[in-house]
């Protein structure tokens, strides 16, 4: 039986943009798709808006005070053993000089969308990546 939309576990994407390129984190050793490189977000919990997902998601793996301005692409993807509803997100950061902490361990770097081409990504984000390869998406 296939799932649902409902049943799909929702996901939110910070789309974070400095000099056309955008910061994406390896996932780190120990998780699920260690290695992989992706769009910093995570899960929404219980209840909670994608803003506030995105916000929270952030602080917690990256130290940073953002703030969601809008859903740009969204998509569908079925895992092994799970499906999610990944949203990204255009975020920027707020005012004031801000370090990235990579609080779980991961790694992070600035990509441009050719260089994305030559990296592992994870499958649910290239669908993303294609869309931003031919759009000009300004944060």
């Amino acid at each position: 039986m296939k799932e649902t939309l409902d049943q799909r576990i929702s996901v939110c994407a910070a789309v974070i943009e400095r000099d056309g390129r955008y910061l994406m984190t390896g996932r780190p050793e120990g998780k699920p798709h260690a290695g992989m490189w992706e769009f910093p977000g995570g899960k929404n919990l219980l209840a909670e808006n994608d803003n506030d997902c995105i916000v929270r998601e952030i602080k917690e793996e990256l130290a940073l005070d953002v703030t969601a301005d809008g859903l740009i692409y969204e998509v569908c993807h079925d895992y092994p053993g799970k499906s999610v509803h990944l949203k990204f997100y255009k975020v920027r950061m707020n005012d004031g000089a801000q370090e990235l902490i990579p609080l779980d361990g991961q790694q992070i770097a600035w990509f441009n969308p050719a260089e994305m081409e030559n990296i592992n990504i994870l499958p649910a984000d290239i669908e993303f990546i294609k869309f931003l390869s031919s759009e000009a998406i300004s944060c």
